[in-house]
């Protein structure tokens, strides 16, 4: 087992993605607009992309960027919009990418939570084969 890195955050793209796409796709399903704290990104490194369960691929962070989305349809502020981050980033290196692609973190994960972006994984969770 691997244990998650502070320098990383989990986005789940089970919405956006379909899986044996290509990493492009991974990328772009990614990428943004993901409410996270602005305190957080500075310590964020590293972007691991999870789909049902599973690391299918691990950015390294070239930048984060400000970016207006709005409220899902049915949201009690559907219509008005709110400040997300995004990123711009690129594969990480193979040390990194390796130690996390392919590796599970379903065992962990809380049934129905709701939440895309999770950083309460981080301490002190494993990935597993």
């Amino acid at each position: 087992m691997t244990e998650i890195s502070n320098d990383c955050v989990i986005i789940n793209i089970n919405k956006q993605y379909e899986r044996g796409n290509s990493k492009d796709a991974i990328y772009k399903a990614t990428k943004e607009t993901w409410t996270i704290h602005k305190s957080r990104i500075n310590n964020i490194e590293f972007v691991l992309s999870e789909y049902k369960g599973l690391i299918v691929e691990v950015f390294q962070v070239v930048r984060w960027y400000k970016k207006e989305r709005g409220y899902n349809f049915g949201a009690q502020k559907y219509g008005q919009t709110k400040i997300g981050y995004g990123f711009e980033g690129q594969i990480a290196p193979n040390e990194i990418r390796n130690k996390y692609l392919n590796k599970s973190i379903a065992h962990v994960k809380k049934r129905g939570s709701a939440g895309v972006v999770r950083y309460n994984l981080l301490n002190g969770t494993n990935v597993s084969s």
